[in-house]
């Protein structure tokens, strides 16, 4: 889907990567589709924005404790695809420019799936960042990718995720230099994490499971590339109906069972959070707000009114909605 174009430091971008950036709005994150690597059909394109020249960002996956526990003690490698716009084609770069990548494993040793933030300075140019309590370093961040304007492909490769206090991986890539101006951007595209002494070539995977293993732990009742609270109809509504004074009865399930019991947030038609659509008034319902009840890793089963009029038998009430179960 579409990610938020101007997103704040800690927000889920595209395919649910975490934009972690050094200064407020410094950059702005898009779904390239023309320029991409062969055999892909999209990347992440991070543009600098007036608020982060000569400021450090980065995107972060976090692999689930689950699938972590998999990769304990064993040997893996990473690899990525990545170019900028002020590179020469000896991989020197401008002066001034986004011009070079770090790419890293950082191992979590809290408690299992509830990470905090990850950053706890981001320290001078050149210099690695320090990591938040609980983070360490699970591969060398001596590594600086010097980018050219062609994509190319970066590796690490041999790395020994050795210890047994490690609850969570998390792949990081962010620019280090604090060289970037505005208007430079970097694309990224094929990030590949895999057991083995060195990287091999991309795993493609099909879209449908692609899809599927998002929405583990996001989904949304609208089409893709749409954003719920947005007003649209090319979308689907859940509907319910008159149970009592407070409560709406329906049941909708979700596509994929989510990783845990998610948060569930409703829309009226309008995009306003905490409501639903009066389809017999035509419009939003209740002073206050309604919100979902009954929810579970395979749906939810119901609205309570939290305040406002009451629901008025014999009418038909719709709203879209998102469900949230990241780590």
């Amino acid at each position: 889907g579409e990610p938020p174009t101007a997103p704040n430091d800690g927000d889920y971008v595209a395919d649910r990567w975490i934009v972690n950036t050094e200064a407020t709005g410094a950059v702005d994150v898009a779904k390239e589709i023309f320029d991409v690597p062969v055999g892909s059909s999209s990347a992440l394109k991070a543009t600098v924005k007036a608020a982060g020249n000569n400021k450090k960002f980065g995107f972060a996956q976090r692999i689930v404790g689950v699938n972590s526990a998999q990769l304990k003690g064993k040997t893996v490698s990473l690899s990525l695809k990545a170019k900028t716009n002020r590179s020469t084609a000896t991989g020197k770069v401008d002066e001034l420019g986004v011009k070079s990548l770090k790419a890293v494993i950082f191992s979590w040793s809290g408690s299992e799936d509830v990470l905090t933030s990850m950053i706890n300075n981001w320290k001078l140019a050149g210099e690695n960042i320090l990591q938040a309590a609980n983070y360490d370093y699970a591969s060398n961040p001596t590594l600086n990718f010097a980018m050219s304007t062609g994509w190319e492909t970066y590796k690490v490769e041999g790395i020994e995720l050795a210890g047994e206090d490690i609850e969570n991986l998390v792949v990081f890539i962010w620019s280090n230099e604090q060289d970037g101006e505005n208007t430079d951007w970097v694309k990224i595209s094929q990030v590949q994490l895999e057991v083995g002494e060195t990287a091999t070539d991309f795993e493609y995977r099909s879209i449908g499971d692609e899809l599927a293993l998002c929405q583990r732990y996001f989904e949304h009742s609208s089409d893709i590339g749409m954003i719920p609270d947005a007003q649209n109809d090319n979308t689907f509504y859940a509907t319910g109906e008159y149970n009592s004074d407070t409560i709406l009865a329906f049941s909708t399930p979700f596509k994929v069972y989510k990783r845990s019991t998610p948060l569930v947030t409703i829309y009226a038609y309008d995009g306003t959070s905490g409501q639903v659509s009066d389809f017999n008034a035509g419009g939003k319902f209740g002073a206050t707000g309604c919100a979902p009840s009954k929810i579970g890793e395979a749906g939810y089963n119901g609205i309570i009114k939290t305040g406002g009029t009451n629901f008025v038998s014999g009418n038909k009430y719709w709203w879209r909605w998102k469900a949230e179960a990241e780590i």
